[in-house]
């Protein structure tokens, strides 16, 4: 989404330190990802796994802009979201930068 500030990626070709189901979009600086479904931030330990994860880039950047049109002081980011089953809760995931 050429609108979108930052640049497009496919999860698929990420080198991510654990596998990532989705996308997210977070407030930057915070914990909080963008739910889904009632597009409020929430605190990713109460996020449920399918409220705040995004299928595609596109639909996670059509969200983000939704949601910057009404609120333009709160930075977004577009992230990788994992799942950890130990603790039944999303993860935003970190790349690595490989030398």
């Amino acid at each position: 989404m050429a609108s979108f500030p930052g640049d497009h990626f496919q999860l698929d070709q990420l080198v991510l330190p654990r596998p990532a189901i989705g996308y997210g979009v977070q407030h930057l600086g915070t914990d909080q990802l963008l739910n889904a479904y009632t597009a409020t931030l929430i605190p990713i330990r109460q996020a449920l796994q399918v409220q705040s994860v995004f299928e595609t880039f596109e639909a996670a950047a059509a969200a983000g802009q939704k949601h910057l049109a009404q609120n333009p002081e709160i930075p977004l980011s577009i992230i990788p979201v994992g799942y950890d089953p130990i603790f039944d809760r999303l993860v935003l995931i970190q790349g690595v930068i490989q030398p």
